[in-house]
């Protein structure tokens, strides 16, 4: 495995430089009001991650049953990345049955990487207030933006132009004993001038797996009138909190390198009737091709989900270019996609989408999508990828 250095130095530098320069040009950032006194505070709350790759894994264990500040744990194989979200109802042995039977698939055990801890930093808690406040300002209509972005692509995907997204997608979204399952297997075929290589420098790229609530639920995040805005769908996670797993690996047994993968946890921007479930890359260009064909990448997510209220959802699926504000630093939902005034220069669209929600398609349920036939929905035989 690749060795990896700790990413928190430098993410607490890239938070202070940040906060520097956004406040500096946005006065309304610089000067933003604390919360209503006696209101609850729904900014997102900071976590760092703490390196414990020197540790055994009962080393690391014993860390978490001793420290109640450890909300989750991150681990990599070769070719492998993933974070683990504690069940705070659970004990320590608990929780390790618990992991253990996620990663059960790989055979093999990985190595923890890293404590995922809750943090009052300042820095750390800036950089994500500064994301927070920048889904307001200056465009405060960027939920909505999306959501018309994704009504007004009518039915025919937007892909087969979009020469940084995938070419070939299948997402399966299933109930499983441990939680709702989203599995998704992508594709980028150079020989159809399709790569990752494409994605511009400055930028990472995020795949979205949208879900639509039924309830009726308006207003803005994190202010949401009529529904829980968290659970009312057919898969839920805590407000800008983890799922219970996720991994995303490349099953060729390529590397995936410093490509950064990470899993989109603020959700500030979400319409209150939106809920994404999003891995995302900071660093695309930095992914390794398959061995052998170094024009192919193949990659494959699984996110297990907490049950929500609804027994389905409507969903939507984009490939999502989002600025890469971490200034070379480890990437993270708190330092990715800060920079919303910047435009997306290109080649493609600004958000590739391989399905939209006028389709009415619902999780659970499956979508195959290539930019030969377009995408396709089925229920049956929709399970496990692995």
């Amino acid at each position: 495995m690749q060795a990896r250095t700790s990413g928190v130095p430098k993410l607490l530098g890239a938070a202070a430089i940040l906060t520097a320069v956004l406040c500096a040009s946005s006065p309304s950032i610089a000067n933003a009001e604390p919360s209503t006194p006696g209101a609850p505070d729904s900014r997102p709350s900071a976590t760092v991650t703490e390196d414990v790759q020197a540790l055994s894994p009962d080393e690391a264990w014993k860390r978490i049953a001793s420290q109640t500040d450890v909300v989750g744990i991150r681990f990599e194989y070769s070719n492998a990345v993933g974070e683990f979200r504690l069940d705070t109802t659970r004990s320590a042995d608990q929780n390790r049955v618990g992991f253990e039977q996620q990663v059960s698939p790989y055979r093999t055990a990985p190595v923890i990487t890293g404590l995922i801890r809750s943090s009052s930093d300042p820095s750390v808690t800036r950089l994500r207030e500064i994301k927070f406040e920048r889904s307001k300002f200056p465009v405060a209509s960027l939920a909505l933006g999306r959501t018309q972005r994704n009504q007004a692509g009518g039915l025919q995907p937007s892909a087969v132009g979009d020469l940084y997204a995938p070419n070939y997608s299948a997402v399966q979204a299933y109930d499983a004993p441990d939680g709702r399952h989203i599995d998704h297997e992508f594709e980028w075929d150079g020989s159809q001038g399709h790569t990752p290589m494409e994605v511009p420098a400055g930028w990472g790229i995020e795949n979205d797996i949208v879900l639509h609530s039924d309830s009726t639920i308006v207003g803005s995040r994190p202010v949401c009138v009529g529904g829980d805005k968290d659970y009312d769908y057919w898969a839920g996670r805590p407000e800008n909190g983890l799922p219970r797993f996720w991994v995303l690996e490349q099953p060729s047994g390529a590397a995936l390198g410093d490509a950064d993968p990470y899993f989109d946890t603020i959700n500030s921007s979400d319409g209150c009737g939106d809920l994404t479930m999003s891995i995302g890359i900071g660093y695309p260009k930095r992914l390794n091709a398959q061995s052998g064909n170094p024009n192919y990448w193949l990659l494959r997510s699984r996110i297990v989900a907490d049950p929500g209220h609804h027994p389905s959802s409507v969903m939507h699926g984009i490939f999502d270019p989002v600025t890469n504000d971490c200034l070379g630093s480890t990437a993270t939902s708190s330092c990715m996609g800060l920079d919303f005034d910047r435009p997306f220069p290109g080649p493609g669209s600004d958000g590739s989408w391989f399905f939209n929600s006028d389709r009415g398609w619902r999780a659970p349920g499956c979508v195959s999508y290539d930019t030969y036939s377009g995408p396709y929905y089925y229920t049956e035989w929709c399970g496990p990828i692995w």
